[in-house]
């Protein structure tokens, strides 16, 4: 999958159910991965978009980048717990992010329909691998029916 400008990776919580997104999951592989850079490529002009919609996908309920985009690796630090880049030396370096909403507030909670989406506002089919994943547990309208075990929302 190349991820050009404008892409939304989108997770809709199903009808009849309730969704606690509990952390995202996110792993850039590539080679020369630097803090200042996005993976290895050169940092990004527009950045990514971290953001919840209501039903519409149009309604913004809440904008985790309002106040900046993620244009470069070090950037994540400012949403999440970042490791230390793995640097291979011969292979694919690697970006590794994991983000927990409770460390940031509390478990995000999104009604049936409601979106979470990341958008590409550049173009990242550079990138060896690029992996979004959200992991939470999923209700059926008051009833516990299953987790959502790292659900990819896109990748390359």
């Amino acid at each position: 999958m190349n991820t050009a400008a404008g892409d939304d990776w989108d997770y809709t919580v199903p009808d009849g159910n309730v969704a606690f997104l509990a952390r995202s999951c996110i792993l850039i592989l590539d080679v020369g991965v630097r803090p200042t850079r996005f993976g290895g490529i050169s940092e990004l002009t527009n950045g990514l978009l971290v953001r919840c919609y209501d039903t519409d996908g149009a309604t913004l309920l809440k904008d985790y980048t309002a106040d900046f985009q993620v244009k470069k690796n070090a950037d994540f630090a400012l949403l999440a717990g970042t490791d230390n880049p793995v640097i291979d030396g011969v292979g694919a370096d690697a970006v590794e992010v994991r983000w927990t909403f409770m460390k940031a507030g509390g478990m995000l909670l999104l009604d049936e329909n409601q979106i979470f989406r990341v958008t590409t506002q550049d173009d990242l089919s550079d990138l060896t691998s690029f992996r979004w994943c959200i992991q939470g547990l999923l209700y059926e309208k008051g009833v516990f029916t299953d987790k959502i075990p790292r659900l990819t929302l896109g990748s390359f």
